[in-house]
C-alpha cells in the first residue's frame, strides 16, 4: 500500500527531473536543432507511422487468409501484427517459418520478401527523407536561443 504509493510518487518525480533537463537542454544549439527537427517533422512521421501500421495490417491480414488452418502467430490479428512486427525490426521474430513454407513455398517467400521490401526500403525510405527535410529547415531558419539572465 504505502511502499507501492512511494514508489508511485518517486517515478513521477524522476519523470518530471527526466523532462525540465530535457526542456532546459533547448538552450543548447545543437540540441535546439534536433528539438526543432522532430517538431517541425511531427505530422509526417506520425503519418509514417499511419503508413507502416496499414502496412503490418494488411499483411497480417493477409497471413490469417494465407495460414488460418495452421497454429501459426499468424492465425489471429494480434499476435500476427505483433510477429509481424517484430519480423521487421529484429532477425528472430519469435516464430516458425517451416509450418508456412510447407504449405505455400513461393508465397511465403513472396509474402516475407515483400514485406522486408516495403518496409525497410520504402517507409525507412520516406522516414529519413521527412527528418533530413526537417532538419534542413530547421538548420536554415535557426535562431540562436539565449539563455534568461536571473538577476537578484
Amino acid at each position: 500500500g504505502r511502499d507501492e504509493l512511494s514508489r508511485q510518487i518517486a517515478a513521477w518525480l524522476l519523470l518530471g527531473t527526466v523532462f525540465r533537463g530535457t526542456y532546459s537542454l533547448r538552450y543548447v544549439s545543437r540540441v535546439s536543432l534536433v528539438f526543432e527537427t522532430v517538431a517541425a517533422s511531427a505530422a509526417d512521421l506520425v503519418s509514417t507511422v499511419i503508413l507502416g501500421l496499414v502496412v503490418v495490417t494488411a499483411y497480417a491480414l493477409a497471413g490469417q487468409v494465407l495460414w488460418f488452418t495452421l497454429d501459426t502467430p499468424l492465425q489471429s490479428l494480434g499476435r500476427g501484427m505483433l510477429f509481424l512486427f517484430n519480423f521487421m525490426v529484429s532477425v528472430d521474430a519469435g516464430g516458425s517459418f517451416e509450418e508456412l513454407e510447407v504449405t505455400h513455398p513461393i508465397v511465403t517467400t513472396f509474402f516475407f520478401v515483400t514485406l522486408f521490401l516495403i518496409s525497410w526500403c520504402v517507409l525507412m525510405n520516406v522516414l529519413v527523407g521527412v527528418l533530413a527535410t526537417a532538419f534542413a529547415a530547421a538548420a536554415t531558419t535557426q535562431v540562436v536561443v539565449r539563455r534568461p539572465v536571473w538577476t537578484v
